[in-house]
């Protein structure tokens, strides 16, 4: 089995194919490719809980980004933005769990072009996922990496960053 799961998502909103899921594909680790469902999301997670990875790099979009982001932490918050169900999810992941949790990643900034550190992972899905993830797999060193929108950045330079920040943190492709 391979150390390091990578995720990213299909197509939501106006997006008919995520850059996330097309790098997870092509990223030369074990991946999955996660529906932009709270259900979805929360099952996934729960069914990691039985052989949890020792590793775990979430991709997501993010529309307005210009830069990779990588996410150091996420928050015990969603918004009222709605998954492809036309489902939302708004209020606190886990009425009991603290409201930030960092990530068990991440560690530095990789100090890479292309690459911003952010301290704001959003209130949609891809916070949703990385909050659960970080409560729920307490065992997996868990980190989240935003990519910008083939718009700003083509696929191949995307894929040549994804590389070099799981190189930077030592993460090995099969």
């Amino acid at each position: 089995m391979s150390t390091c799961l990578i995720t990213g998502f299909g197509p939501f909103g106006s997006l008919d194919a995520n850059p996330s899921e097309w790098l997870a594909t092509q990223s030369g680790l074990r991946f999955q490719i996660l529906e932009v469902s709270y259900a979805s999301v929360r099952r996934s997670i729960q069914e990691w809980r039985s052989n949890p990875p020792p590793t775990l790099v979430m991709l997501g979009v993010a529309n307005q980004a210009r830069k990779f982001r990588l996410e150091m932490f996420a928050s015990n918050c969603i918004g009222e933005a709605l998954d492809v169900h036309g489902r939302a999810r708004p209020g606190q992941i886990d009425p009991r769990g603290p409201q930030i949790l960092g990530s068990t990643l991440w560690n530095r900034d990789p100090q890479q072009d292309g690459v911003e550190v952010s301290f704001d992972a959003g209130t949609y899905l891809c916070n949703f996922g990385y909050y659960l993830a970080l409560k729920r797999l307490p065992e997996t060193r868990v980190g989240f990496l935003h990519v910008p929108p083939v718009s700003v950045m083509g696929l191949d330079q995307q894929l040549k960053i994804v590389q070099s920040v799981l190189d930077a943190f030592e993460i090995q492709r099969d």
